[in-house]
Formats: C-alpha cells, sequence, structure tokens
C-alpha cells in the first residue's frame, strides 16, 4: 500500500469518526445527543433518546459493524460504504450551512418556506432530521430555533397563540 493509499484510509476513519461514532466523545453524534456540561450546556434543544438510528449511520458498539438506515429497515454496510454515507451527510451539512448564511435576518414565512424547500433540494437526507436541525440552529441561532421536531415548533407556535403556516 502506497503512503497515499494509507493516508487516504486514514482520513476516511477519521471521517467516521468525527462524524458518527458515539463512543467517540469528540464526535457530532455524540456532542448533538449527549454532550451537557459547561463547554455545550443541554439549553440548545434535546435530542436524546430513541436509538442511534436517527442519525441513518452508526456502529454497533458489541460487534463494531456499521448500520445504515432506520429502525425498521436497517442493512449492514462496509466501511466503506459507511464513508460514502458520511460523505454525504457531510457534504449536504456544508450545503445548508451556504443556504443559511444566505438568509435574510428578519425572513417572512415565505422566506423560511422558500429556505426548506431549498434545503430539502441541498440536503435531502439532513435537513428534516432532529439531529441536522440542531446542528444547523447551534451555527444560526438567529433563524432557526431551538425545538428541533416539527411536532414540538408547531405545539410551541400554537400555544403562544400565533398560527403557523400550513406548510
Amino acid at each position: 500500500m502506497t503512503q497515499t493509499a494509507a493516508q487516504g484510509r486514514a482520513r476516511c476513519q477519521a471521517l467516521l469518526e468525527v462524524m458518527h461514532t458515539h463512543g467517540n466523545k469528540e464526535s457530532l453524534v455524540y456532542w448533538l445527543e449527549f454532550k451537557n456540561d459547561e463547554e455545550f450546556p443541554e439549553n440548545f434543544g434535546s435530542i436524546a433518546g430513541g436509538s442511534a438510528h436517527k442519525f441513518g449511520l452508526f456502529r454497533r458498539k458489541e460487534t463494531g459493524q456499521w448500520v445504515a438506515g432506520s429502525a425498521q429497515n436497517e442493512t449492514n454496510v462496509t466501511a466503506s460504504q459507511a464513508v460514502e454515507i458520511a460523505r454525504k451527510h457531510r457534504d449536504e451539512l456544508l450545503a445548508g450551512v451556504s443556504l443559511l448564511e444566505k438568509f435574510p435576518a428578519s425572513g417572512s414565512d415565505k422566506d423560511y418556506l422558500d429556505l426548506q424547500n431549498g434545503m430539502d433540494t441541498a440536503a435531502p437526507t439532513v435537513s428534516r432530521l432532529a439531529w441536522g436541525h440542531k446542528y444547523f440552529s447551534l451555527l444560526f441561532p438567529s433563524l432557526l430555533d431551538d425545538y428541533h421536531s416539527h411536532f414540538y415548533q408547531r405545539f410551541h407556535l400554537i400555544k403562544l397563540l400565533l398560527l403557523p403556516p400550513l406548510q
């Protein structure tokens, strides 16, 4: 194996570790779901509970096997396939950030609907997932709330006597 191939494998492994390894307390998924300390207090909205399936990719603690899909439709995947999924997630997160950077500070309901449609196109895998929403809301707290479920977003708007948009 050449040095370049070895470096490529190391980068792929690093991507999986940084994004989707729950046992790594420095990983994105750990921070989004579990981290709760002075550096990252829990007042950013919780996505805890349920299973690791919520991220669309995780490694089983007991076997080390990478698993993709939902709890109802999971698939064992190779490390190479896991890397491709992690790359897709990373690229979609970056595309979503690019859209949010361009969003007007005081957007209307129509602006937000257009944003959601753009997010669904640019980041179709992560844009409507709780962990994707939490990631984006941490970077853009003045644009996105810290309720990472559509149900809770609508519930709290109604509780404030605000009529949520139909879409």
